[in-house]
């Protein structure tokens, strides 16, 4: 609790010396163990070497004092406070850039190699980017309705941006492409040697692909559910992003994804006639 003290906000201005804890029995006393009572010994670090004045020894009596009345009515120990210099956390935040920037870019490579065209790529990646937009857009909400009767009957908490939150942000993009691979796999089947698009063609391919999104959504969705409702709330901020992001996910690829591959192609269409 002593140790703890120097992080808590109105205990900066505290100055620290030298001291030892003691048992009643003028033992050492031993970290972490239960104690009715103590003995608190500390010294200035100069009172050895010159005689304080009156001033000096009250200041730091009553320095002492509010130490030793702090530490104990402090109820519970104050968890770990883990700070990072600036410089490092900028250096993380740049890494962390470099790193999304050159994900998308290789995603839109491979769907670019892969479908033959740009458009496949660049249909996807803004298809995940309101993905996640979205996703984080019901994060925030879920502040303001956690306090609320709709919110407490839904189980949705202040949920916060942490470990949980990014592993169900990376599985919604993973389940995102994967779901728009399918529909643009239709497309290029459907499409055959033909050298445009149209909109019957991207129409039919998502017809055709429809049921097979909408039962494996559903599936996906009941089993997040369950685990939701019943799963604790230590994994209910993971399950709130899946079951909004599965249904986000499934829209997004048929509505968001497949349509951008018909820019350009009009004008084509248009120029042939």
């Amino acid at each position: 609790r002593f140790r703890d003290l120097q992080f808590k906000p109105d205990m900066h201005d505290i100055e620290w010396y030298t001291y030892t804890l003691m048992g009643p029995n003028y033992q050492a006393a031993e970290s972490n163990q239960p104690m009715d009572s103590f003995i608190y010994v500390s010294m200035p670090q100069d009172a050895g070497l010159r005689q304080l004045t009156e001033n000096e020894w009250a200041n730091y009596v009553s320095n002492e004092t509010r130490k030793v009345t702090s530490a104990g009515e402090m109820h519970t120990s104050l968890s770990r406070v883990i700070q990072f210099a600036p410089s490092v956390g900028k250096e993380a935040k740049t890494r962390a850039l470099i790193a999304v920037v050159l994900s998308l870019s290789a995603m839109i490579a491979y769907l670019w190699l892969r479908f033959g065209n740009l458009r496949y790529g660049l249909g996807a990646v803004l298809a995940l980017t309101h993905d996640v937009c979205i996703a984080l857009g019901l994060i925030a909400v879920s502040a303001y309705l956690s306090d609320t009767k709709i919110g407490q009957m839904l189980l949705i908490g202040d949920f916060k941006i942490d470990l949980s939150i990014v592993a169900a942000l990376l599985t919604l993009v993973g389940y995102s492409v994967n779901d728009t691979i399918v529909v643009f796999d239709r497309i290029r089947e459907n499409r055959g040697r033909l050298s445009t698009v149209t909109p019957e063609l991207v129409n039919n391919s998502i017809n055709q692909t429809l049921s097979r999104t909408i039962l494996t959504s559903f599936t996906t969705l009941l089993a997040v559910l369950v685990m939701y409702i019943w799963g604790g709330s230590g994994f209910r901020g993971f399950n709130f992003i899946m079951s909004a992001g599965i249904i986000i996910g499934t829209y997004s690829s048929i509505a968001i994804a497949a349509p951008v591959l018909l820019v350009g192609w009009k004008k084509k269409i248009t120029a042939a006639k």
